[in-house]
C-alpha cells in the first residue's frame, strides 16, 4: 500500500491551486500462475464482473487480441485490463471518489520487465507512507517459480481542501 498526499502544482492547464491538496492511495497485490494467461484474464474478469465492477473500454478485449494476435508470449506489452470499482458509501473516506482495478501481467521470458514497477515519484509529498513489500522485488520471486505474474492494484485519487 502506498499513500501519498502533495499540494497541487501547476499544469498545462492552468495556475497552481496552492488550496488544494492531492492524494493518491494504491494497494498492489501479486500473484504468480502458469497456464494461458488469456485463461486467467477471462477467470479475473468473470470474479470482477459478480463483484459489479465495470471493464472500462472493453479493456479485457483489446488486451486478449493484442496478446493472441500481435505478441504471443510477451506478456509484458499486453495492455492492462481496467475495471471501474464502485464508489464506497458516502461516509467511509474523505475522498469517496471512484477508484479503479489495474490488471497487468509479465512474463517470465520478457525481459527486461523490471520497468513495469517503478514507482511514480514524488518530489515534495506533504504526506507519504508505504506498507507491504515493493513489487520490484516481489515480482522476480514470483517468476522464479511461474512463467506469469499478475499485478492487481486497486487506486484512487481525490482533491481535499486545505483549512
Amino acid at each position: 500500500m502506498r499513500e501519498v498526499c502533495e499540494a497541487d502544482y501547476a499544469t498545462s492547464f492552468g495556475e497552481r491551486d496552492p488550496g488544494t491538496l492531492t492524494c493518491l492511495t494504491d494497494y498492489a497485490r501479486q500473484a504468480g500462475f502458469d497456464g494461458e494467461l488469456p485463461d486467467v484474464l477471462r477467470a479475473v474478469d468473470a470474479a470482477t464482473r459478480k463483484l459489479g465492477w465495470s471493464d472500462r473500454d472493453q479493456r479485457l478485449e483489446t488486451a486478449l487480441a493484442y496478446y493472441e494476435t500481435t505478441h504471443r508470449g510477451d506478456a509484458a506489452t499486453v495492455p492492462a485490463v481496467t475495471y471501474l470499482v464502485p464508489e464506497p458509501a458516502s461516509g467511509t473516506t474523505d475522498c469517496g471518489g471512484p477508484s479503479s482495478l489495474s490488471v497487468s501481467s509479465v512474463e517470465r521470458s520478457s525481459a527486461p520487465w523490471a520497468k513495469e514497477f517503478v514507482e511514480r515519484p514524488v518530489y515534495d509529498p506533504v504526506f507519504e507512507r508505504s506498507s507491504g513489500p515493493p513489487a520490484a522485488t516481489t515480482a522476480p520471486e514470483l517468476l522464479r517459480g511461474h512463467r506469469f505474474v499478475l499485478t492487481f492494484g486497486v487506486g484512487s485519487r481525490c482533491r481535499l481542501p486545505v483549512g
